[in-house]
């Protein structure tokens, strides 16, 4: 017979895969709300945002997903800064 892993489970080896990946030095919150799971906090670019909601359809296949992830901007300013 097989029964499914209960959510926690899957959410706790969901955090293991980011923790175990280049996905490490994000710094992110993965928790369960109701029969959804949140993903917060900020990545540096969007692929790196689309890794991680690649990885959670995967991990988390059936659950409903909500993230809340900021793209950090990093790229160089293009002016000076005015300062006053």
């Amino acid at each position: 017979m097989n029964t499914p892993e209960p959510v926690e489970y899957r959410i706790e080896h969901f955090r293991d895969r980011l923790a175990g990946g280049e996905l490490a030095e994000c710094a992110l919150l993965v928790e369960s709300r109701g029969a959804a799971v949140l993903i917060r906090g900020s990545v540096p670019s969007a692929a790196y945002r689309d890794c991680v909601l690649d990885l959670a359809r995967t991990e988390l296949a059936g659950l409903a997903i909500h993230a809340d992830l900021v793209v950090a901007g990093t790229a160089q300013p293009d002016r000076a800064e005015d300062l006053p």
